[in-house]
């Protein structure tokens, strides 16, 4: 059997849950991808908004209403804040979102699609690069990502998550320099 080429996108990173700026990059090609993650990109940028993604996604953070918090509660706050993102990415978002509150995306559904679209490829890998039956290679899936052949069955039988056309965000401003 041969082995899937390197150009596949890896989804063994997904199963310690972080996110990586690369990752967090192929993720914001889908359509499903929340506006508040782009919207968190923008602000802190790529590497800053993994960290807070992999710390916190999910949850909702008050954002201190002051650099560096008024009172000791906002000062703990941005002290967490700054020791996941770094204290240019904490300023930032103090002073986008000042008081309120912050609802950190978790990417649930973006990393769904990835999966779907990984898994797809790699089945399609398997069955005309590799010389696996369509069967074998749903076994060998099945077990490289522990799920069940049916499971792998239905993903491979639907087609690919829509995407956002990639020139398109070449030329929005918080993919400049992303590849």
């Amino acid at each position: 059997m041969q082995t899937i080429p390197e150009h596949i996108p890896d989804i063994k990173a997904l199963r310690g849950h972080k996110i990586t700026p690369e990752l967090l990059n192929l993720l914001s090609r889908y359509v499903v991808f929340p506006k508040s993650a782009r919207d968190l990109i923008r602000l802190i940028g790529l590497d800053a908004a993994s960290l807070l993604v992999t710390a916190w996604g999910g949850q909702v953070f008050r954002v201190p209403a002051v650099q560096g918090g008024a009172k000791e509660a906002g000062e703990k706050a941005y002290q967490k804040l700054v020791e996941i993102i770094g204290e240019e990415a904490a300023h930032a978002i103090v002073k986008e979102y000042r008081g309120t509150l912050l609802s950190v995306p978790n990417l649930t559904i973006a990393l769904h699609a990835y999966v779907q679209d990984t898994v797809r490829n790699e089945f399609d890998v398997m069955v005309t690069l590799g010389g696996l039956s369509s069967t074998e290679a749903v076994f060998e899936l099945g077990i490289k990502h522990r799920m069940a052949g049916k499971t792998i069955e239905k993903i491979v039988n639907k087609p690919l998550n829509p995407t956002i056309d990639t020139e398109s965000l070449r030329l929005d401003p918080i993919f400049k320099g992303v590849t």
